[in-house]
């Protein structure tokens, strides 16, 4: 069976669905818990660390009559986590709990935003 890769088809922020943009390479960073540290006398020492999540560069089309730029904005401001879900180009459905931890200029010429979201636990089919 041959693997599919492409545009993600959607991106659903606590309830509230964005389009992602056909041209958007989201990169997903898998938690490493395992760090290798050096000790003096040459030996090493496992350390497994607990890691967040990351989804990164998700260019989202942004409608402002819709209030997307402020709902992204009063997403960014809760003191907790909301429901992440996405689907993948296969038709495969994502989820996960996080936050948006990083947000750029609004691009006017094509409504574009680009956001990067990090979270705890895991991703889930």
């Amino acid at each position: 069976m041959a693997k599919v890769g492409g545009s993600i088809k959607q991106l659903t922020l606590n309830g509230r669905i964005f389009s992602v943009k056909a041209d958007a390479d989201i990169t997903r960073a898998l938690p490493s818990n395992n760090k290798v540290e050096m000790n003096g006398d040459r030996s090493a020492t496992l350390v497994q660390v607990i890691a967040p999540w990351a989804l990164n560069e998700w260019k989202i089309s942004v409608d402002n009559n819709n209030g997307d730029i402020e709902y992204i904005r009063d997403l960014t401001k809760l003191p907790d986590f909301f429901p992440i879900t996405y689907t993948l180009a296969d038709g495969t459905v994502q989820s996960c709990v996080g936050q948006i931890v990083d947000v750029s200029e609004i691009k006017t010429m094509n409504n574009e935003l680009t956001i990067s979201l990090m979270g705890p636990g895991q991703i889930e089919k």
